[in-house]
C-alpha cells in the first residue's frame, strides 16, 4: 500500500510539473486561460487591436495562440445569412478557443466576431467566455 501511494504522489506531482513546464514555455501572443472575465479580455483586445487596425495582425495572433478561424469579406462568399447590424461592415471573421485540459479553468470557451471594413480594418470586435458545450 505505501508502495503505491509513493507511486501514486510522484505520478501527480509529476504532471503538476509537466503542466507548469508546458504553460510556462508555450510561445504565444497572449493566453486566454489568463483572462478572467469577458471585460478583461475586451479591454486587452481594444488596447493592443484597436478599431481602425489591420485585422490581419489580429487574426494571425489568434492562430498563434491556438484559435480556429474562419470568415471573410461578404464578395468573397455569399452572405445572406449574416446578421444585419447596427454599423457598416464589409468581413467578418468568426474564431473559437478552448481551453485545453490542463488550464486553470478547462471547460471554458472564449467565441470571437471580428466585423472589418472593405480595407480590411477592424470595425467592431465581440469577444464572449462560454461553457466549452454551449
Amino acid at each position: 500500500m505505501k508502495k503505491f501511494l509513493k507511486i501514486l504522489v510522484l505520478s501527480i506531482l509529476v504532471i503538476v510539473g509537466a503542466t507548469f513546464l508546458f504553460n510556462f514555455f508555450q510561445q504565444k501572443p497572449f493566453k486566454f486561460e489568463n483572462f478572467e472575465t469577458n471585460e478583461e479580455a475586451q479591454i486587452y483586445f481594444n488596447e493592443h487591436y484597436p478599431v481602425g487596425s489591420d485585422v490581419h495582425l489580429l487574426l494571425d495572433d489568434l492562430k498563434k495562440s491556438g484559435c480556429e478561424c474562419s470568415g471573410g469579406n461578404k464578395g468573397e462568399i455569399e452572405r445572406s445569412h449574416w446578421p444585419k447590424r447596427d454599423f457598416e461592415y464589409h468581413g467578418r471573421y468568426g474564431c473559437d478557443y478552448y481551453n485545453n485540459f490542463i488550464s486553470k479553468d478547462p471547460c471554458q470557451r472564449y467565441s470571437i466576431g471580428i466585423y472589418t471594413d472593405k480595407k480590411d480594418k477592424i470595425v467592431k470586435f465581440y469577444i464572449a467566455k462560454h461553457p466549452r458545450w454551449a
